[in-house]
């Protein structure tokens, strides 16, 4: 690869006058070079000005030319070109190792530290997901992700592994991302209160959550402060599922829950007329409850009366309405347990 040699003391009157940029026509006239020492004399400002006008492909190559160029691309990455993707898997291999998910060749032929990584995804437009699978999630990985992509991340997927960092940590990475919908498939969390109330008033664009474990994980931090919030705001995810999880929402605060969105659904009808239809059906499971099953349905069937269908057994209660906007809610009881925080 060649840069065209500048005119120094041209650059050096740019530099004193404190210019944005330097005169594109200077390139057409001066000669060329093929030293890599010849740019020790050249600016960082001005080499940037250079490699945007190059390829992601191209760019990826000159890392490899010199050490100079391979820290400038390091550096400025988000002003240079990149290579746009809908979707990005990450796979966990021994020895902490990490490997992409690709079409012409298997995940265990590619192992690449948390660093290469890095330097991988620097040029990479990240457009939908993010898929990470077995992998540990810790301060360092989760400090790489958030260098490389820098953009709005609109679905986060989590499969098995762990997340081993403390709940504020999480809760940024979610914040800064801009997520809207987030998986979290049976992860070993190091913190029961890694899902708490702060989570979700942060998170408030956070529209599609699922959280499934096979362990009966327990978010101890998780109230019905959030369900009121919900329902007092009217700012509620349209997919909440919380399967095979102990939380601490109780009937008092689904019910709340239930009202706030009949009352809010129903004054959304009446300012819009017979044109009112709801963008998104609702689906909520909030997991398992240590409450009343019966007490749910006495209050269900008092207060809404014909409004929602109700299937129940023994320790599950499903509610169904077409009323407005279709919703389904899911309920799962099991006796309180005076150990039961001992799950955590």
């Amino acid at each position: 690869m060649t840069f065209r040699s500048l005119r120094l003391w041209s650059i050096r009157r740019a530099l004193k006058l404190e210019k944005c940029s330097v005169d594109l026509n200077v390139y057409d006239k001066l000669p060329t070079t093929s030293t890599a020492d010849d740019l020790d004399f050249v600016s960082d400002f001005v080499i940037l000005k250079v490699l945007q006008y190059l390829s992601f492909q191209e760019l990826a190559t000159l890392r490899l030319v010199s050490k100079r160029l391979n820290n400038i691309i390091q550096r400025h990455s988000e002003q240079l070109p990149k290579v746009a993707r809908f979707g990005i898997s990450l796979i966990g291999l021994p020895g902490a190792s990490i490997s992409f998910l690709g079409d012409n060749y298997a995940p265990e032929d590619v192992a690449l530290s948390v660093r290469q990584i890095d330097q991988g995804l620097r040029h990479v437009q990240l457009r939908d997901a993010l898929s990470v699978e077995e992998i540990t999630l810790d301060h360092s990985s989760i400090q790489m992700l958030l260098r490389s992509l820098r953009c709005h991340v609109p679905k986060f997927e989590v499969f098995g592994g762990s997340i081993d960092v403390d709940p504020p940590t999480f809760t940024s990475l979610i914040h800064r991302w801009n997520t809207v919908s987030l998986s979290l498939v049976d992860p070993s969390l190091s913190s029961p209160q890694l899902i708490n109330d702060r989570f979700f008033r942060v998170n408030r664009q956070l529209r599609h959550f699922r959280a499934d474990c096979s362990d009966k994980q327990m978010f101890i931090s998780l109230t019905d402060a959030t369900l009121e919030k919900w329902s007092l705001n009217g700012n509620w995810p349209t997919t909440a599922l919380f399967k095979n999880c102990k939380t601490r929402f109780s009937n008092s605060g689904v019910f709340k829950l239930l009202k706030g969105l009949m009352y809010c659904c129903r004054a959304n009808a009446l300012k819009a007329g017979a044109s009112f239809i709801h963008s998104e059906p609702i689906l909520w499971d909030f997991g398992i409850l240590h409450d009343s099953l019966s007490d749910m349905v006495s209050l269900v069937k008092t207060s809404f009366q014909d409004t929602f269908t109700i299937l129940e057994s023994e320790t599950e209660l499903l509610l169904f309405t077409d009323d407005i906007i279709p919703v389904s809610l899911k309920l799962r009881y099991e006796p309180w347990n005076g150990n039961s925080d001992s799950d955590c």
